[in-house]
């Protein structure tokens, strides 16, 4: 994650100012990154998460399983923390939650130069610690 350094917030402040912030953020172990301090993906990038999303929309449709791409919260289960991945699949029973996914059995994340360090290793150990989480696949853009 680039940009300014990230920000201590509680969790409760954290969720209470996410819809109503003007970018999206992800929490971590009590700190705020913003993720989109410059605007906009590359093409490329788009395009990888597009195509991996289009590919796989018809079978998750009839599998009655719930396809994201890069604006569904993800919240990590007994953690606080709180990311965005790329594409997300989720074939589990609904959560209840509107703005948010706990149980994806498909992530998919793009990186980029500036963020393929912390994808790597950060979100890596605990995306794969996701009990319901089949596969994680990362794309270089």
């Amino acid at each position: 994650m680039s940009g300014p350094p990230p920000r201590a917030m509680s969790v409760e402040v954290y969720l209470a100012t996410e819809e109503k912030s003007p970018y999206k953020r992800a929490y971590v172990g009590g700190f705020v990154y913003p993720l989109h301090a410059q605007a906009g993906a590359s093409k490329r990038h788009t395009l990888i998460g597009t195509n991996i999303l289009g590919t796989l929309y018809t079978d998750a449709l009839k599998a009655g399983c719930r396809l994201y791409q890069s604006d569904m919260k993800l919240v990590i289960e007994n953690s606080t923390s709180f990311f965005y991945p790329d594409v997300m699949l989720v074939c589990s029973p609904d959560n209840g939650n509107p703005y948010a996914e706990s149980s994806p059995c498909l992530l998919v994340e793009v990186l980029s130069e500036s963020t393929a360090s912390h994808d790597r290793f950060g979100k890596y150990g605990m995306y794969t610690a996701i009990p319901s989480l089949e596969t994680y696949l990362e794309h270089l853009s």
